[in-house]
């Protein structure tokens, strides 16, 4: 398949899940690109991709779903035959070569998110890496692509082998009935077959990790069981769901098995039909030597797929398990000092800012800001065009002024951002038209924008553009400004006093400084408008909610933040229940409103 450059950005546009806003709306319209003929789709796209030798790049992601540009991007390859689960097929052209990829959110194991190459277009000729395949096993569908313990490799692979084993026996899972994960892998056989790990707490057991498993069944039957009885671990012990799978989170799928002493966690579920498991599994060589079977460390990446169907044979079942029990005698001569051919895929580190394709594949395909849903907003809606507007006038000082320091600002060798801001935008008519009390607090707000504080040399004008925010409100509605800059507040972790640090409820508090304090506990419970804080560091963090939308049933956020990674730069993203607590912070820190 070939295309024209114009079809080409057409098709990314819509496939990348989000087209950034101005900037780059400007350098798009140099190609004849016209918004007004694009539709912006909720995706709907699963399915399955199998590996014929299958590229992957792995992305490091922070707490909060963004980019981790203190850790390099890895990449390996997957042997024939491996499964995982996909949302979203995009389409990256770089130089002559246009290559396929698919997202594949659905993993826990670590912070990270996955990319593969299905395939390559050079020259008119095509290059197969894998297949896929668009039904509704997509989402039925789960996986680890995780770097564990050796202990907890083998743990893992136990676990899946004794459900189908158990399955082998039973046929198939009936719908309707009720079936328990510890029954299913036999626990109350005896642990034969595992081997020593660790629980979530560290203590040394028979069996431990295999909890890694059990989250991954869960997350793999989610979409097609009712879930009768899970028990999670401590919140900051539960394993990362990545924030880009649509249909998932932590709160629901995250599993805890335990059988014997001290106690028995279970897992529970009614499969709305007949379903059969299958299970394929890989381990890559990561270049980690002498790791001992307890860690710390991982001398594998393991990847492990549990998918669900009604139709598949009962010869899977025998295959998967084959596989499993070939990987383990592999992994276990490895690790006796044998060389293995199969695990000789060594992963590959590429530094974040270096001329490579990983990166800008991974830029095009899982942009860090998402903002598909409110590209008519963009256009057509005053408010968040001018939002949309200061991000892009602070990013341009951010880069301009990026090797100039506080004293530079001070002394007037270069202007401060809220004296950028306003001859940029506000020495018309939005600030000449405004009442008194308003042009007061744009000039609050402007004015601790050329006064900001600086945290190791960065600027940390989070404060200043969250009280411009608040303050430009008040002009396009009936809303009452927000004087948030009364109190100089250095770092965004002051606007919440400690005594309200321990939030019991999400009533309101008023503090002494005359703004108001929540704690909401989702994303329908905040305004356009409202304020959203994090304090569990000495800096914390603040960001303002511009915008909000029913998408089908699930309410969307567009929210607007500064200096997220200390860079000085402003971004627009999308917030709904997946990437909320994601965002905001969870327990213990819990997400607080200002109003």
């Amino acid at each position: 398949m070939k295309m024209n450059r114009r079809d080409f950005l057409k098709i990314s546009a819509l496939m990348m899940g989000g087209i950034p806003f101005k900037s780059q709306l400007d350098k798009l319209s140099g190609f004849g690109f016209n918004f007004e003929d694009v539709q912006v789709l909720e995706q709907e796209e699963w399915g399955i991709v199998r590996s014929k030798g299958m590229p992957m790049i792995r992305i490091p992601l922070l707490d909060d779903g963004f980019w981790d540009e203190s850790t390099p991007i890895k990449t390996f390859t997957l042997k024939e035959g491996v499964e995982l689960g996909y949302s979203r097929k995009r389409l990256v052209k770089l130089d002559d070569e246009v290559f396929h990829a698919v997202l594949i959110p659905s993993s826990i194991g670590g912070r990270h998110m996955h990319i593969g190459i299905i395939g390559v277009e050079s020259g008119g000729e095509y290059e197969e890496l894998a297949e896929t395949d668009n039904g509704k096993d997509g989402r039925n569908i789960f996986s680890i692509v995780g770097e564990y313990y050796p202990n907890k490799i083998f743990n893992i692979m136990e676990g899946a082998s004794r459900v189908l084993k158990t399955q082998r026996e039973i046929g198939f899972v009936s719908g309707g009935q009720e079936y328990s994960l510890l029954e299913l892998i036999g626990a109350q056989n005896g642990d034969q077959g595992f081997i020593s790990g660790y629980t979530t707490f560290h203590e040394e057991v028979n069996a431990g990790g295999v909890c890694a498993f059990a989250t991954t069944f869960s997350n793999s039957v989610a979409k097609n069981s009712t879930i009768k009885k899970l028990w999670e671990h401590p919140a900051k012990y539960k394993y990362f769901v990545a924030p880009a799978d649509p249909d998932r989170s932590e709160s629901t799928t995250d599993a805890s098995l335990s059988w014997g002493a001290p106690g028995w966690f279970d897992f529970l579920f009614v499969p709305d039909e007949n379903m059969r498991l299958v299970v394929t599994c890989d381990l890559v060589q990561n270049g980690a030597e002498d790791i001992d079977d307890l860690g710390p460390g991982s001398d594998m990446l393991m990847v492990i797929s549990l998918r669900w169907t009604s139709e598949v044979e009962r010869s899977d079942i025998v295959d998967g398990l084959d596989n499993l029990a070939t990987i383990r005698e592999r992994y276990a001569n490895f690790r006796d000092g044998e060389a293995v051919p199969e695990f000789a895929e060594v992963m590959q580190s590429v530094e974040w800012g270096s001329d490579n394709a990983s990166q800008k594949i991974l830029e095009d395909v899982y942009p860090e800001e998402v903002i598909d849903h409110f590209i008519p907003e963009l256009h057509n809606d005053e408010w968040i065009k001018l939002v949309a507007e200061i991000v892009d006038q602070i990013n341009n000082y951010a880069e301009t002024y990026k090797d100039y320091q506080r004293s530079d600002v001070i002394s007037g060798i270069i202007p401060g951002l809220g004296d950028h801001l306003y001859e940029k935008i506000f020495s018309g008519e939005i600030y000449h038209n405004s009442d008194g009390s308003i042009i007061d607090l744009l000039r609050d707000s402007l004015w601790h924008l050329d006064h900001v504080s600086f945290l190791d040399g960065k600027p940390t004008w989070e404060i200043g553009f969250s009280a411009l925010l608040g303050s430009l409100r008040s002009v396009f509605g009936n809303v009452v400004p927000r004087r948030l800059l009364g109190y100089r507040f250095n770092y965004a972790s002051e606007i919440v006093p400690e005594e309200y640090w321990d939030f019991e409820d999400q009533f309101l508090y008023r503090t002494k400084l005359g703004y108001y304090l929540a704690s909401p506990q989702s994303e329908h419970d905040v305004k356009v408008g409202n304020m959203l804080v994090r304090y569990e560091t000495p800096v914390g963090h603040c960001a303002v909610v511009i915008g909000k939308k029913k998408v089908g049933t699930k309410t969307v956020l567009l929210v607007a933040d500064a200096n997220r990674k200390d860079r000085g730069m402003a971004r627009l993203f999308q917030v709904d229940e997946i990437n909320f607590k994601h965002v905001f912070g969870q327990f213990p820190v819990k997400p607080v409103v200002v109003i």
